[in-house]
């Protein structure tokens, strides 16, 4: 009798067990970086993948796969896409569909609209991916937070390695070649070498850039911010601490 209640409380609870199994949602998918607004003119708005209520595009904002980009007549968004190096520049009024490798019009649209497409150079979109991180570690500054310290620590540089050098004279080349080819408009080319120049601690070196970039960008709150992130960080260097 104790066997055959045994038998029977254990296919109970394996019947529980593989109904709460069952019902047990899936996790949902993690959200996939797709690219960046670069150049954002107009009311644009951005629908957030997974959301309904639009809030306005700013620029330099990270886009994600499934997102919803909705520009107007005579507005103007200029993307470049992580995964392709490839850079986008679309004009309104259209609503876009974003994916990783590029924007399309969504569907049901009535207007029809094609991008202008440029092929960037093969690491510029990594590059670009860290144009975000870069703006918000400069905000943290701005406004008196804490930072994020990079491994090399903000009381001196690092030591130079071989490889160092190498990546960011790669990193300056890539700079000159994309500023020539960039819109005059277009602040990316400056904070993606700065963004480079930030991981590797040359404060001095951005310091420099910033303020050469002044002349064609003196309106910049991007450059701004960077710059109390960067006299700060050299400040604390003078002082040893």
């Amino acid at each position: 009798m104790k066997a055959k209640i045994g038998i029977s409380l254990a296919m109970l609870f394996g019947c529980v067990s593989l109904s709460a199994w069952a019902q047990t949602p899936e996790p949902a998918p993690k959200p996939v970086e797709a690219g960046l607004a670069t150049a954002v003119k107009g009311d644009v708005l951005l629908t957030a993948s997974g959301q309904t209520s639009p809030s306005p595009l700013k620029a330099f904002e990270k886009l994600w796969v499934g997102d919803a980009v909705e520009i107007p007549d005579k507005g103007l968004v200029r993307l470049i896409f992580f995964s392709e190096s490839r850079q986008e520049s679309w004009k309104g009024p259209c609503k876009l569909e974003i994916a990783a490798s590029g924007a399309r019009e969504a569907s049901g649209t009535k207007t029809s609209s094609s991008p202008e497409v440029k092929s960037l150079s093969k690491d510029t979109g990594k590059s670009a991916a860290l144009i975000p991180g870069l703006l918000k570690q400069a905000r943290t500054a701005s406004f008196g937070g804490s930072l994020i310290r990079h491994p090399e620590g903000g009381a001196s540089l690092p030591p130079k390695a071989p490889q160092d050098d190498a990546a960011l004279k790669q990193a300056r080349t890539a700079y000159e070649l994309m500023r020539k080819e960039a819109p005059q408009d277009d602040l990316s080319p400056e904070l993606i070498l700065l963004a480079l120049l930030a991981e590797h601690g040359r404060w001095q070196e951005m310091a420099t850039l910033i303020e050469k970039s002044r002349a064609s960008f003196p309106d910049s709150t991007e450059l701004d911010q960077v710059d109390k992130w960067v006299k700060q960080e050299l400040k604390q260097l003078k002082s040893g601490r």
